[in-house]
Formats: C-alpha cells, sequence, structure tokens
C-alpha cells in the first residue's frame, strides 16, 4: 500500500492460464519472455481479486495476461527484473521444483523487495495522500470486509480533476 500505484488498463495477452490463482505466474512468465515489467497488487475484473499479477509497459499501460478481457481498474507495485530473477531463484525447492506463488502474500517464499533499489516508483498514477494516509492507518482487522468511504471512492474516481 505504501509504494502502489494505479495503471491504465490496456490489452489482453492470449494463450496463457486462464485461472486468476495463476495471475502472478503468467504475469513473471510473460514479464519475462516479452520484456515487460512485473507488476502485483490488486485488479478489478468485476469485483476486486488481491494478490493479482500483470504486466505493465513503459508508459504504464496494463497488459493483462491472465484474463480474456482487461479489468476495469489495477492498483499494484512494479518490481523490477533483477529482483524478479532473485524472487524465482529464491522460491525453488532443493529438489529444484518450482514454487513461485508471487512476491506478495500467503504462500510467498521470496524475500520481500528493499523498495530503494527494487521497485519502480514512477510510472502510474499515483493516489491522493489523504488515501494512502487513511488506507494506512484504517483497521484491518474487522470481521467483515467493508466498502471504503463515499469520499475515498470519490477522489479514486475523479483523481486530480476538479469534480465540478
Amino acid at each position: 500500500m505504501r509504494y502502489a500505484r494505479l495503471f491504465t488498463p490496456g490489452t489482453v495477452v492470449r494463450g496463457l492460464n486462464p485461472r486468476p490463482a495463476y495471475s502472478r505466474r503468467n504475469a513473471y512468465d510473460h514479464a519475462t519472455a516479452s520484456g515487460l515489467l512485473y507488476c502485483e497488487g490488486f485488479a478489478c475484473h468485476g469485483f476486486p481479486h488481491e494478490r493479482m499479477g500483470w504486466c505493465v509497459d513503459g508508459d504504464g499501460v496494463v497488459v493483462e495476461p491472465t484474463f480474456p478481457e482487461p479489468g476495469t481498474a489495477y492498483f499494484g507495485v512494479i518490481l523490477l527484473p533483477d529482483y524478479m530473477r532473485r524472487a524465482f531463484v529464491a522460491s525453488r525447492d532443493d529438489d529444484g521444483e518450482d514454487r513461485f506463488r508471487g512476491v506478495y502474500g500467503a504462500g510467498r517464499s521470496c524475500p520481500l523487495p528493499d523498495p530503494a533499489v527494487d521497485i519502480v516508483h514512477d510510472l502510474g498514477r499515483d493516489i491522493p495522500a489523504s488515501i494512502r494516509d487513511w488506507a494506512l492507518t484504517a483497521d484491518i482487522h474487522q470481521v467483515q470486509p467493508q466498502e471504503p468511504p463515499a469520499w475515498v471512492l470519490d477522489q479514486l474516481r475523479l483523481g486530480d480533476r476538479d469534480p465540478s
């Protein structure tokens, strides 16, 4: 949340595993093969999915490697190729079997990235500071997930645009 940015939905890549559980692996494989950047975070495909992976081009536009249609919103962190290579190697078992399940969240077996050297900070759109502060201090131990307050949704929809 501290370093994540918003990305513009773009194109779709066909021929990869279409199940959401494979989105991070799809994104890693496609980024490695195509020279695009790997991104991990939240994506909205009808409803928000957490711990998703996708690719981003040099303009911050998403290349979706899993779903048949682009999502409506992407919010995540771009990780540099050198870090992704280290993370992928670190996720291998002693017998060499691939266990890559993404960088963040459950099932990860790689070291967390160093924000100073492993994350791309200047692609995508930043979110308003008030929303980032709210998200970083909100109560995350709620029994039922709640929709963000209306003011958060309004600011995310409007961005830097004037509402009038």
